[in-house]
């Protein structure tokens, strides 16, 4: 199972997109900058338009953004069934899988997830294409059965069918509501004016009669755009939880939809444990293999560093740089070369990201410019 797929399973956002601040270390890799005519640093590929740059917040959003802040405030604890459909566009393959959440604040969760057994062999799925809106038909299949579990202490990732588990420890400064700086929070829990700093919002319909607001949202932040390019979230006016989400991932290639349904919101009795007849958030795994994965620390920002401050960096955050180093868990990759001198041997490049928590076993990469071939003189 690939660390980056966890779900933080503690709000409703982690529901949509897998791959969590701590524990996306060795999967989010950097595409390297490249060097301007002057030397500076830029990054490959276009960065989206600031729309918050060109045109204001509307009044209308602002509202709806307050709205979303307050009736999320309310929320104590949160059940209810999703269904999930993946779109791969590149083999033209879905997948589909159904399934229940549970959620109690500030930061314990669980989500079951079981591939649907209805699917028949030669089963299609169609639908239009986004873009162009021509009929698209994807083979369809059963998605694999899986379940997130988080106690405020630990994740854990449960590959049913494989009968196998994962156990992440989460750093203490990432527990509790801290947990909100997780990759994808403004489905649910987000404070207005930091969803605001870290994402661009437009309102693409508001359906009175259906009691509806259709949003596109994009990420601000490189972190965020790591995991996901666009979403788009249907949200219930009348209760502020989601509706329908759809995520599109960075290469643009994978989609993902969530349908919401039977969504209760601080339903009273003890109904988690009534359904899990105990502690759903510490159940028995019999039969389930589980690893457990401890983290080392927090990887500060690197890039622009001279790969000797780098690896002193590296030191102050608690890292044993020495035994890393010969234990190949802490590589320097020489990368492009340079076309000013003091650019040379600086980093340019890191996996895993700044702020990424590294787990135990996990690598270092860091990326310099080098020196350019001496030509030899005549």
């Amino acid at each position: 199972m690939a660390r980056y797929s966890l779900i933080s399973v503690l709000t409703i956002g982690w529901l949509v997109f897998g791959s969590g601040p701590f524990l996306g270390a060795q999967n989010n890799r950097q595409s390297p900058p490249r060097q301007s005519r002057n030397g500076l640093v830029t990054p490959v590929g276009k960065r989206p338009r600031n729309p918050a740059q060109q045109q204001p917040i509307s009044r209308e959003l602002a509202l709806l953004l307050d709205e979303w802040e307050t009736h999320s405030s309310k929320v104590k604890t949160l059940e209810g069934k999703h269904t999930r459909i993946t779109y791969d566009t590149v083999f033209f393959v879905a997948k589909r899988s159904h399934g229940k959440f549970f959620y109690e604040t500030p930061d314990k969760g669980r989500i079951d997830l079981i591939g649907d057994k209805s699917i028949r062999k030669g089963d299609k799925l169609g639908r239009p294409n986004p873009k162009t809106g021509k009929q698209q038909v994807f083979a369809l299949l059963p998605d694999r059965s899986e379940m997130w579990i988080c106690d405020g202490v630990n994740i854990t990732q449960v590959d049913v069918d494989a009968k196998q588990g994962s156990r992440y420890n989460i750093p203490p400064a990432q527990r509790g509501a801290n947990i909100i700086e997780g990759p994808l929070p403004f489905v649910f829990g987000m404070k207005a004016a930091a969803a605001k700093a870290r994402y661009y919002f437009k309102i693409v319909e508001v359906n009175e009669e259906q009691q509806t607001v259709w949003l596109s949202i994009q990420p601000r932040k490189a972190r965020d755009r790591a995991n996901w390019k666009s979403a788009q979230v249907i949200l219930d006016t009348r209760t502020y939880l989601p509706k329908y989400v759809q995520l599109v991932d960075p290469a643009g290639t994978k989609e993902t939809i969530f349908k919401f349904e039977e969504i209760k919101v601080n339903k009273k009795g003890n109904v988690f444990f009534d359904i899990f007849k105990g502690d759903p958030f510490h159940p028995r795994l019999a039969g389930i293999q589980v690893k457990d994965f401890k983290p080392q620390g927090i990887v500060p920002n690197l890039i622009g560093l001279h790969w000797k401050v780098a690896k002193e960096n590296l030191t102050k955050a608690g890292f044993n740089t020495k035994k890393m180093i010969q234990s190949n868990l802490i590589r320097f990759k020489r990368g492009e070369v340079a076309n000013r001198e003091e650019l040379v041997h600086i980093v340019y490049a890191q996996n895993p990201k700044p702020r990424s928590v590294l787990m135990e076993g996990d690598k270092i990469e860091l990326t310099l410019y080098t020196k350019p071939k001496q030509t030899a003189a005549r």
